[in-house]
C-alpha cells in the first residue's frame, strides 16, 4: 500500500513508461473506473494504478513490454466475473489490463469446424456469431457468459454450459496466441505442444495474456429441456450427481442449497434477476435442503424425454422430489 503522494508518483511514473511505445492513450485513470475495476464479484482490491485498454495485440504488446520493464504489476481483466479475485490484490496497486475490446469472432471455419476469437469476446457474443449457422462451442460459457470473456474462461478453466458432456474450458480449446510480460507473442497448440498448451489453461494469467483462441464447433442440439429436484441431504444430493454424471445425462448440471439466494442478494440487494419464483412451472419446495438444476440436450426430442425420465428415475433413488423446470429454463 502507497500513500496518495507515493500512487499519483507511481501512476505518472507509470504514464512515463507507457509513453516510450506510444500507449499513453491507451491508459484510463479515471477515479470512478478505477474504484470499478478494483472489485471482483466477491472481492475488493486495492486501485489499480490505470487501466489498460489496448487498441489490438500489437499495442498490447508494447505496453507489456515498457510496463514490466519499468518493474509494474500487470493483471489482466476480461468481464470481471472470476468469482475468485483472480485480477484484483489486497496489498498491490497495479496496471490493469482490460481485454473487453479484443472482442471479434475472427474466423468461422465451416470445413475444420473450429472458430478463432479474440480473447476478450464474450461467450454471448460468440454464441450470436454461431446461431445463425446452426453452430455452438461445446463448451459455451460460465453462469456469467453474458459477460464472462473466452480468454478468462480458460484462464479460469471454468465449467458450466456444455460441461456435463464436454468438459471445462480449457478441454475444449485448440490453439492459443499469448503475450509474455516481456512482449513477446507465442502460439500454443494442444496437438502440436500439449504440455506447454496446458501450463496456460487455468494460469489465471499469470503466465501470459491471451489475445486469441481457437474453439472447436459441434451443430446445436435439436432437443433441450431442464429440471429441478429437491433433495434432504448433501449426501443424497451428491450421489445423484454421481450417477447423472455416470450416465452422461446432463448436459449441465448443479446444486444449490437453501442460502443460494441470499448469498446472491447480498451482491445484489435485488436478487437474481432470473429467480426460480419467475420460471414456468418450477416449484420452490423449502423443505428441500438443496437443489439440483439439470439440462438434457439431445439430436430429437423422444431422445431428450428418455434423457428425463432416467435421469427423475435416479433423483426418486435418492429420495429426490421433482420441482419441475429448473433454474436453466
Amino acid at each position: 500500500m502507497h500513500s496518495q503522494s507515493d500512487y499519483s508518483d507511481k501512476q505518472a511514473q507509470l504514464k512515463a513508461a507507457l509513453a516510450t511505445v506510444g500507449a499513453q492513450d491507451d491508459l484510463v485513470f479515471n477515479t470512478d473506473e478505477l474504484d470499478l475495476f478494483r472489485h471482483d464479484v466477491f472481492f475488493t482490491g486495492c486501485l489499480p494504478l490505470a487501466i489498460l485498454r489496448p487498441r489490438n495485440a500489437a499495442a498490447l504488446s508494447r505496453a507489456l513490454s515498457a510496463a514490466t520493464h519499468a518493474g509494474f504489476p500487470v493483471a489482466a481483466r476480461g468481464g470481471g466475473l472470476s468469482y475468485s479475485g483472480g485480477y484484483v490484490s489486497p496489498d498491490t496497486h497495479m496496471l490493469l489490463v482490460d481485454m473487453s475490446g479484443l472482442s471479434s469472432v475472427i474466423e468461422i471455419d465451416s470445413d475444420a469446424m473450429t472458430v478463432t476469437v479474440e480473447a476478450g469476446c464474450s461467450w454471448a457474443r460468440l454464441r450470436a456469431a454461431l446461431a445463425p449457422l446452426g453452430y455452438r462451442t461445446p463448451f459455451w460459457g460460465p453462469s456469467s457468459g453474458f459477460h464472462a470473456t473466452i480468454g478468462g474462461s480458460l484462464s479460469q478453466d471454468a465449467v458450466l454450459f456444455g460441461s456435463g458432456h464436454y468438459g471445462a474450458a480449457g478441454e475444449n480449446a485448440l490453439g492459443m496466441t499469448i503475450i509474455r510480460a516481456d512482449g513477446h507473442e507465442l502460439s500454443v497448440s494442444r496437438v502440436a505442444d500439449p504440455d506447454e498448451f496446458a501450463t496456460f489453461i487455468g494460469d489465471n494469467g499469470t503466465l501470459g495474456i491471451k489475445t486469441t483462441a481457437t474453439l472447436p464447433l459441434i451443430a446445436c442440439p435439436s432437443a433441450l429441456t431442464c429440471l429441478a429436484l429437491g433433495f434432504p441431504t448433501l449426501e443424497q444430493a451428491s450421489a445423484a450427481m454421481q450417477s447423472i454424471a455416470r450416465n452422461k445425462l446432463a448436459s449441465e448440471c448443479f446444486l444449490n442449497d437453501q442460502t443460494f439466494r441470499e448469498r446472491l442478494k447480498g451482491t445484489w440487494p435485488e436478487g437474481p434477476k432470473n429467480s426460480h419464483k419467475r420460471i414456468p412451472g418450477h416449484r420452490h419446495d423449502p423443505t428441500a435442503s438443496f437443489e439440483l438444476h439439470a439440462a438434457l440436450e439431445a439430436r430429437t426430442e423422444d431422445a431428450c424425454k428418455q434423457m428425463k425420465r432416467d435421469l427423475l428415475a435416479i433423483g426418486y433413488e435418492h429420495a429426490g422430489v421433482h420441482l419441475g423446470d429448473g433454474i436453466l429454463s
